[in-house]
C-alpha cells in the first residue's frame, strides 16, 4: 500500500482520483505495470541472454561487437533529433494536433535516421580503415538507426497513457531475437550473425509498433506533417539532440577509447561488466516515462503540486539507484564469477565502480524532464558537453594505468559532474540541485 501511496503522489490533482469510478488513476497505474512487466521480461531474459552469449563469445568477439554497438550508440542521438519527451509532452497540451505531431515527429525522425546512417558508414570507412571485419560490423549495426523514426508511434501511446500496446510489439521482437540469439549460441554461429540479430531487433519492434497502431484503429496515411511544427519541433529539440549527442559521448567514448588503447579483448572485460551495470538502467526509466504526461499536466495546472512531484520521483530515483548499487558493490565478485567465470573475472572490479552511475542516470533522467518543462534546454548542452569532455580526458589518463577499472572511474566521475556540480554553477538550476541534494540525502 506503500508503494501504491508513493506513486500517486506523483499525479496533479485532476488524475489523482480514486480507483472507484475514476477511470484516469486506474489506467495510469495499469500503464507503469505494463512497463514495469516489460522491463522485469527484458531484464530477465536479457541477463540470461547476455551471459550466455557472453560466455560464448569471449573477451575478443564480444569486445568488437561491443565496439560495434557503442560506435552505432553515438549517433543515435542524432536519430531521436531529441524528440521524445517533447513530442509527447505535445501530444498533451494539443490533443486536436495528434496527426500533425506524430506525423511530422515521424518524418523528422525518419530523415535524421537516414542521415546517420550514411555518417556511420563513412566514419567506419576512415576510422576502421585497416580492418575489414569490424567495418561490416558497424555497417550492420548501424541499420537500427533506421528504424528510429517509428518511435514516434510509442509516443502516440505514452501520451495516451496506453504503452500496453507498445510493450506487446517490443516484447514480441525482443522475446524472438532473443531465441534467435541462443540458437546462434547453440549453432555455434559466426560474430556477424550476432551483430545481425542486433539489428533485427530493431526492425522488428518497428513492424510491431505499426502493428499494433493499426489494430488501434490508427492508420499512418492519416499523419499530416507540417512543415511549421517541423521547425516548432527542431527549435525546442535541438538543444536536446545536442546534449544528447553529448551524453552519448559520456556514454560510450569508454568504450571507443578503450578498445583502440588497448584491444577489444579489454573492452570485451569492460563492456561485461557494464552491460550487468547498464540492465538496471531499464526500470527507473519506466516510472519517468509514464508519469511524465501527468507532470505536464501539473505544470499546466498546478505549479506547486509540480514542484513536490518532482521532488518525489527524484527521490525515489535515488532511492532506487541505492538499492541495486549498495549490494552489487559487495558483492561483485561472486556476481562477475558466478555469471561470466574466471575469463573475466577482472570485470568484478569494474562493475563496482560502475555500478553507480545508475546513481547519476537516474537523477539525469528526472532533469531532463524538468529541463524541458522550465524551458532550460539550452543548459543541457552546456552540461553535458562539459562531462564529454572530462570523461574523455579522464578516460586518456586513466586508462593507460587502471585499465578497464579507470574507464569505469572517468565515467563514474564525469557524470557526477555532469548532472550535480554543473547544476550549482548555472543560476536558473540551482534549484534542482537543491533538490537533487535533499534526494541524495533520501529526504523531500
Amino acid at each position: 500500500m506503500a508503494h501504491f501511496d508513493l506513486l500517486t503522489k506523483y499525479l496533479p490533482a485532476p488524475l489523482r482520483d480514486r480507483l472507484e469510478g475514476r477511470p484516469n488513476l486506474g489506467r495510469i497505474l495499469t500503464n507503469i505495470g505494463w512497463l514495469f512487466g516489460d522491463r522485469i521480461l527484458r531484464l530477465g531474459v536479457g541477463l540470461v541472454v547476455t551471459v550466455l552469449l557472453t560466455r560464448y563469445l569471449g573477451p575478443e568477439q564480444f569486445g568488437s561487437l561491443s565496439y560495434a554497438i557503442a560506435f552505432t550508440a553515438l549517433l543515435l542521438p542524432i536519430s531521436y533529433c531529441g524528440l521524445d519527451n517533447v513530442v509527447v509532452r505535445d501530444l498533451v497540451h494539443e490533443p486536436t494536433r495528434t496527426q500533425e505531431i506524430v506525423g511530422t515527429a515521424f518524418l523528422l525522425k525518419a530523415a535524421f535516421g537516414a542521415v546517420t546512417f550514411v555518417v556511420a558508414i563513412l566514419a567506419a570507412a576512415v576510422i576502421q580503415s585497416d580492418d575489414l571485419r569490424m567495418q561490416v560490423l558497424i555497417v550492420i549495426a548501424g541499420t537500427s538507426l533506421l528504424f528510429q523514426a517509428f518511435d514516434a508511434i510509442d509516443f502516440w501511446f505514452q501520451a495516451q497513457v496506453r504503452s500496453k500496446f507498445t510493450v506487446l510489439a517490443r516484447n514480441a521482437s525482443f522475446l524472438l531475437v532473443a531465441a534467435l540469439r541462443l540458437a546462434l549460441v547453440l549453432l555455434g554461429a559466426p560474430l556477424l550473425a550476432f551483430a545481425i540479430a542486433f539489428a533485427l531487433e530493431f526492425a522488428l519492434t518497428a513492424v510491431g509498433l505499426v502493428i499494433v497502431y493499426r489494430l488501434d484503429g490508427q492508420h499512418l496515411r492519416a499523419w499530416r506533417p507540417s512543415k511549421g511544427r517541423a521547425i516548432e519541433l527542431l527549435q525546442t529539440s535541438w538543444p536536446i539532440m545536442l546534449a544528447g549527442l553529448a551524453f552519448a559521448v559520456s556514454l560510450r567514448i569508454d568504450q571507443i577509447m578503450l578498445a583502440e588503447m588497448l584491444g577489444t579483448a579489454q573492452l570485451g572485460i569492460y563492456a561485461a561488466a557494464v552491460r550487468l551495470s547498464e540492465l538496471w538502467y531499464m526500470v527507473p526509466a519506466v516510472v519517468i516515462h509514464s508519469v511524465a504526461p501527468a507532470i505536464a499536466v501539473a505544470k499546466k495546472t498546478d505549479p506547486e503540486l509540480y514542484q513536490r512531484r518532482l521532488q518525489q520521483l527524484l527521490k525515489l530515483m535515488v532511492g532506487l539507484a541505492y538499492l541495486v548499487a549498495i549490494p552489487t558493490t559487495l558483492l561483485a565478485g561472486p556476481i562477475v564469477y558466478f555469471l561470466y567465470g574466471p575469463e573475466f573475472a577482472a570485470s568484478a572490479p569494474t562493475l563496482a565502480v560502475h555500478i553507480w552511475a545508475a546513481l547519476f542516470i537516474n537523477i539525469g533522467g528526472v532533469q531532463n524532464l524538468w529541463i524541458i518543462h522550465e524551458g532550460l534546454t539550452r543548459y543541457a548542452i552546456v552540461s553535458t558537453s562539459f562531462g564529454a569532455c572530462i570523461n574523455i580526458a579522464l578516460n586518456w589518463l586513466l586508462i593507460p594505468e587502471l585499465g578497464p577499472v579507470g574507464a569505469a572511474v572517468a565515467t563514474l566521475t564525469s557524470y557526477g559532474i555532469t548532472f550535480t556540480v554543473v547544476c550549482f554553477a548555472y543560476p536558473p538550476t540551482r534549484r534542482f540541485g537543491t533538490m537533487m541534494l535533499k534526494a541524495l540525502a533520501l529526504r523531500g
